[in-house]
Formats: C-alpha cells, structure tokens, sequence
C-alpha cells in the first residue's frame, strides 16, 4: 500500500499554495469585500499564463487533466484564503466536460471549449424549492416539439447566473420514469426568450463584491433546439449523480483546507498571546483542543484522499463519498469555532478571517447532500452489507 503522493501532484501542490500564499493572502485584510472585476480579469490571466487554469478538465478539451486525487490537493489550497481562488482557477464549478462532453459536437463547440478556455460561464440548475436533496421529484419539464425542446418550470440555488452566458438545466422528459431514465439534461444560452433570473438570493457568507452567488430561474415556454439535449433523452439523473463523487471529495479537501488554516492561526496566536503571565499555548487545555483538531484533519484527510484515488480508478465510491463529506463537513465547523474561541474577542471581529469562514463553513453541511442524507446513505448500505472498500 503505497501512501505516497506522485511528483507531479506534490509540484501542482505547491505551485498552487505559493499563488495562494503570496498573490491571495497579503490581500485579505485589504479586500474583506472581495476582488474587484478587474482583479478577477487579472488573476485568471495569471492563472491561465502559470497553466493552473481549468486544470480539471481533460486534455483533450484543452484543461490540465487533473485527477479527482490531484483536485483533492489543489483545492485543500485554495480554501486557504478567502478571496475568489477558485474562480480565479477556474475550477469553482464541476468539470464541465462531465457534463458538456456527452453533447454534439456543437455542444462542443459552442459551449466547452470557449468555457475551458475562461470565454464563457455557465449555471448549473438540478435543485428547486420542492426538490433540493431529492431531484427526482423536481417539477421542471421538457417536452418535444418537433425539431424542438419546450421547457418550464423553476429552479432554485443555481449559482454564478450574473457572469453565466450559458446554463445547464435538468428536466422532467418521462413523469412515469423520472429518477429511471425519465429526467434529461439540457444546456442552452441565457439570453433564450422565456429564461429569466427572477431573483438573487443573499447567504450569510456573501461579500460586498460577491457576484456569483445562488439565485432563482424561470423558464417559460423556453424553446430550444433538439440538439440540446446532453448524454441520450432519460439519461439526465444518472449525468447528476456520476458527478457527485468528485464533487463531494472536493467538499470534503475544501473542509481540510480550511480547518488546516484555523489550526495553524490558532497555534500562532496562542504562541505569542500572554495571560497571566504565561503563553496561552502552555495551557493544556488548549493543547487539548489543537490535538483533536489535528487527529480529526489527518483523519479526514487521508478518507479524502483514498477515496479520490479509487474515484480515478473506476471504483464505486457512494458510501465512501458519503463518509468522507459527512465528516469532513461536520469537522470545519467545529474547528473554525475553536480557532476563534482560542483567540477570543479578536477572532469575533472581521479583523481576522475566522468569522467568514465560521460562516461559509456552514454550507458545507449542506450542499452536495446534506448531513442527514448522508447518515441515510452510509446506513442503507451498511444494511445492505456494504462497507467501506478496505474492510
């Protein structure tokens, strides 16, 4: 059993933390609001020169051909700061050739290629107000008509629709089937008669400059071409689920990321904070504390990382994904909130980064399945005889 990472994903590995480091970090306390549209221009043009940009995507569209293990490291360092990263790697939605890739070559055209190459952004829109953690219920349709699609319906929590020119949509082909080969995906522009953004939604982690967060769609007697349709007609759920292992590993590395640097801010605070009379790092209690949260970061991340390799390999990743995001999500939280109880009233200020992070942590208990379908998932399959893949 060989534990060691290959060369050239320790290389990607650091050449990515020292563009966080040196380019990202120094702006934090500057930038509390974010990086302005010319920055972000900027960056990604820096990004794409370094060739980190799209690096998840498959070389044959031209991306970096990163795999779900290589991602798992990039994006422990990306979650190291709190400006854009992401976006400014390109790599802050799905690999889109997941999805775009089983289209036409039209689709190809029109729609891969100019996005891996930072020309167009898309919105991914599976989720709606009566179907979040169970999208076989959603209610959008689609229907054939002639040499066209007609859909309608809502949908809800599609981030990233205020820079998307683009959308990928998911919709009801066959009532009877849904779930069972009776959902189908489509991508089609924004500006199609019928598609409107009703509405922005605010979170708790926005920004003053945050432009790309989730907001609600409406489609109305939206007509699109019969070539639209990505994968075959019926395919469009078993398109959304192939996606969620690597998907959920990256929640699961952003959540070790960003633990990894409330520990480290917490350890260098309690070195050089005095209370009477001693460093607050002599103090058992909280030596106590940065000893669990250490176990539980080298816990999650060698799940995460075993579990990204066997997703590169082909193997059937649902209960580990599952228990990997469940706990690593669990695990930021906690850690964050111990950071700041170390540093006491500093860490409650936007002095630091601590209180943004406490609060975008929370989103990971919930996106790409919440905690409580994950502890449903990982139960079915136990009872089902299944276990993780080294028992």
């Amino acid at each position: 059993m060989d534990f060691t990472i290959p060369e050239e994903l320790r290389l990607l590995q650091q050449t990515v933390r020292r563009f966080i480091q040196d380019e990202l970090v120094p702006l934090e306390q500057t930038h509390q609001g974010g990086l302005s549209v010319e920055e972000e221009a900027r960056f990604r043009r820096q990004t794409r020169d370094m060739g980190l940009f799209m690096m998840h995507v498959p070389e044959e569209y031209g991306g970096g051909g990163v795999g779900t293990l290589g991602m798992a490291l990039v994006y422990e360092q990306t979650s190291k700061t709190i400006l854009s990263a992401e976006y400014l790697l390109g790599i802050d939605q799905p690999n889109p050739a997941a999805l775009l890739g089983r289209g036409s070559p039209e689709i190809a055209e029109k729609y891969l290629r100019p996005a891996v190459r930072g020309e167009r952004y898309w919105g991914f829109a599976i989720s709606e107000a009566n179907a979040g953690s169970d999208p076989a219920s959603m209610e959008t349709t689609a229907v054939r008509d002639g040499d066209e699609w007609v859909l309608n319906g809502t949908k809800l929590w599609v981030s990233r629709m205020s820079v998307a020119d683009f959308v990928i949509v998911f919709a009801v082909t066959d009532k009877t089937k849904r779930a069972r080969g009776g959902i189908t995906a489509f991508v089609f522009d924004t500006n199609t008669p019928g598609f409107k953004v009703v509405r922005r939604i605010p979170t708790m982690s926005e920004t003053e400059n945050d432009r790309r967060g989730p907001t609600e769609l409406v489609l109305e007697n939206v007509r699109i071409p019969a070539y639209s349709v990505l994968g075959e007609v019926g395919e469009g759920f078993k398109l959304a689920q192939g996606r969620l292992g690597a998907q959920r590993t990256a929640i699961a590395a952003r959540c070790v990321g960003m633990s990894e640097r409330a520990l480290d801010m917490a350890i260098e605070y309690a070195k050089q904070r005095v209370t009477f009379g001693d460093a607050v790092a002599n103090r058992q209690g909280i030596q106590w504390y940065f000893a669990d949260a250490a176990v539980n970061i080298h816990a999650a991340r060698l799940m995460n990382y075993h579990c990204a390799w066997e997703w590169d390999n082909g193997l059937d990743v649902r209960q580990e994904a599952s228990i990997v995001k469940l706990f690593a999500s669990e695990m930021v939280s906690k850690i964050i909130d111990m950071a700041i109880q170390v540093h006491g009233g500093i860490g409650y200020t936007k002095e630091l980064p601590l209180e943004w992070m406490y609060r975008y942590s929370r989103m990971f208990r919930i996106v790409e399945g919440a905690s409580e379908i994950h502890k449903n998932v990982i139960a079915r399959g136990l009872l089902q005889g299944k276990r993780a893949s080294l028992t």
